[in-house]
């Protein structure tokens, strides 16, 4: 499925159609959503210039003075229409999706720019959602920001934002993340800018298609991006080998490992080197293994499939009606069918992935979604993250104690990978240390890092092998600090002292 929402303003006639087509020819939308401030009339030969040929069904709501007008285009051999909704700020549809028979209704908002109107249409839409038994697809332009970051340039009114989310939530819909542009709205001056146009869909959509995303088009003419949300997949390639916990229940895997364990081949002089060789050849066995544990599954499963229509057949001719006959039954709908949660479970695994998910990244102002492209431009991020900032020890500052200021603790054998939607992306020589100005990560990390730090210091100074600064009589005993992202070491001025530094590091 492939759904292009649109805004346009300010384009002359020809452009403009000749601009939709080409989108839509580009993109193989099978849906396109159009709004505008003053729409001309409509009729099949304008949208057919739009559209690009006759092999279209549509539905419009005429503008209204200022109040701007929506058209809806679709390809009736991917979409059925079944029912229309037509109104001054939205078009809805109701019909069914012919590739996967499901039900879908299209909503296509056009929201007006006064609040009592957001009010009453918000409202309205959440009625109508909740009615609806299957999928929906609200996008549009909605005249209004879920966030403060979501403007630039113009006010920001938290109680509006406030209802505009409450509406999405109490809806049960889920905004699609957004790639390419932060803004889709930006004034012709450049200096206001606003996210206003977006899709949103129900959280079951999301389950049944976690590879559902959107992003945004170049802008041309008009001051709205055009949206895209399209169903596509990309191969970042084979994610790095698992181990489920309930392998570990089942006969014969803590055998296979044991026994896989002791076969490797192997024998390199390096410990890191063997031990990795060691990993793979149990990584490689385990997957054998877990091949041919699923094909006598399926074989499994097919044989108990079977074992219910013989039971049903009994059933249905008068016998094995006794309890004996419904508890195998039970038991092996149970496993080929699964339990109640089943589907739940794997359906907020599928919207989580699909959700977390990185889609592409913004490099020079040009999105990029190509997984090979994708991955260089992190490697190359955390590359020059972590390469050398030069020497910087620690100093002493007199000879009552010392004080060292921990700036780059790593050296050269420390590794590292990157991990690209949980692809690793090949491993980097971490040469600088994670507390780095400018990084966004650097407080989190800098937290877990001076944790561990502070604990395995502070078992060195209680078992007296470190001597801190004692103020006040002895009562407070200072060996280090940390705070914003730095760490002093303060202590008397000894060699001990000074080798226990560098030893905890």
């Amino acid at each position: 499925m492939n759904f292009l929402s649109l805004n346009i303003q300010g384009l002359g006639k020809k452009a403009k159609k000749e601009w939709v087509k080409d989108l839509c020819h580009k993109n193989k939308v099978n849906f396109l959503t159009l709004q505008e401030t003053k729409m001309e009339k409509m009729d099949m030969f304008c949208i057919k210039k739009c559209w690009g040929n006759m092999a279209f069904d549509y539905v419009h709501s005429d503008a209204v003075g200022n109040s701007g007008g929506i058209l809806c285009v679709w390809d009736p051999n991917s979409f059925y229409k079944e029912s229309v909704t037509i109104s001054d700020s939205f078009v809805m549809i109701r019909g069914v999706w012919r590739a996967t028979g499901l039900k879908y209704m299209i909503i296509a908002v056009y929201a007006p720019h006064e609040m009592k109107g957001k009010y009453l249409l918000w409202d309205y839409l959440q009625c109508e959602i909740k009615r609806w038994d299957g999928e929906t697809v609200v996008t549009g332009d909605f005249n209004e920001v879920r966030h403060k970051s979501e403007r630039f340039g113009t006010m920001f009114y938290a109680h509006e934002a406030k209802v505009f989310n409450t509406f999405i939530a109490d809806s049960g819909l889920v905004e699609v993340s957004l790639g390419g542009s932060k803004f889709t709205w930006c004034h012709k001056s450049g200096s206001k800018m606003s996210k206003l146009d977006r899709f949103h869909v129900s959280k079951n959509l999301l389950n049944t298609s976690p590879n559902i995303n959107a992003i945004t088009l170049a802008r041309y003419l008009s001051d709205h991006r055009p949206i895209l949300l399209r169903e596509i997949s990309y191969d970042y390639g084979p994610i790095p080998f698992k181990v489920f916990h309930y392998w570990f229940d089942m006969n014969g895997f803590n055998n296979l490992v044991e026994v896989a364990w002791k076969e490797y081949p192997g024998n390199d002089s390096n410990a890191i080197r063997y031990f990795m060789g060691k990993l793979k050849f149990l990584k490689s066995k385990i997957r054998e293994w877990n091949v041919t544990r699923r094909l006598a599954d399926n074989l499994m499963q097919f044989k108990l499939i079977k074992d219910l229509e013989n039971l049903d057949a009994a059933v249905d001719r008068g016998e094995g009606k006794d309890e004996i006959s419904c508890i195998p039954k039970s038991k092996s709908g149970w496993a080929v069918e699964g339990d109640e949660n089943s589907k739940f479970f794997h359906g907020m695994l599928n919207k989580k992935r699909s959700l977390l998910n990185v889609r592409g990244v913004l490099v020079d102002g040009i999105w990029v979604d190509n997984p090979h492209e994708v991955k260089n431009e992190f490697f190359e991020h955390f590359s020059s993250r972590f390469q050398h900032p030069g020497t910087k020890d620690a100093t002493i500052v007199n000879g009552f104690f010392l004080t060292g200021e921990v700036d780059s603790v790593m050296s050269s054998s420390y590794k590292g990978s990157i991990l690209v939607n949980g692809v690793n992306h090949g491993g980097l020589n971490l040469k600088r240390s994670l507390t780095q100005w400018g990084d966004p990560l650097s407080p989190f990390l800098f937290i877990l890092v001076m944790e561990s730090l502070h604990l395995s210091f502070q078992r060195v100074v209680d078992a007296g092998l470190f001597q801190g600064i004692n103020i006040g009589e002895g009562l407070v005993n200072i060996s280090h600090m940390f705070y914003a992202d730095d760490a002093v070491f303060v202590g008397q001025w000894c060699d001990r002292n000074i080798l226990r530094s560098f030893h905890v590091l």
